[in-house]
């Protein structure tokens, strides 16, 4: 917040104050710190995938070599189920962060990869899988 004072940023326009303050989004369901034409977020510069994911997560199943998209539940995020609740807007944030999310996926090294994976999300629940593309079970190590 205190970062947005500084900026002089409309925080009573980008923050919605609900259960917790959190940043609205756009028509497009993309946070309002988030600028779609130079793929940054304006308070977290180094990951805009998070920006972008939203609520969306992923998971490696080295078992069946998907990759697995999660959705938050609206316990822990009210933005989640709003966006669940329309089917098609849902689609087509799923499918934007699953882009930026691979992206991530393909930059990290295999040990970040796996420490990320380990991170446990049970507020979560399973909306897709996709094949592993082959240059991440390389990197995994996995057949």
């Amino acid at each position: 917040m205190d970062y947005l004072q500084r900026q002089k940023a409309p925080i009573s326009e980008i923050f919605v104050d609900e259960a917790y303050s959190h940043p609205t989004a756009d028509s497009e369901d993309y946070c309002a710190l988030y600028n779609k034409k130079n793929r940054k977020c304006s308070v977290h510069p180094v990951k805009p995938e998070t920006c972008v994911a939203g609520p969306i997560t992923f998971d490696i199943n080295l078992k069946t070599q998907k990759v697995e998209w999660f959705l938050k539940k609206a316990s822990i995020c009210v933005f989640a189920q709003k966006l669940y609740e329309d089917k098609e807007r849902f689609s087509t944030h799923l499918r934007a962060a699953q882009v930026e999310l691979m992206r991530l996926i393909s930059k990290l090294d295999a040990q970040s990869l796996m420490a990320i994976v380990r991170i446990p999300e049970p507020e979560t629940f399973k909306v897709a899988e996709n094949d592993l593309p082959q240059e991440i079970k390389d990197k995994l190590g996995i057949a």
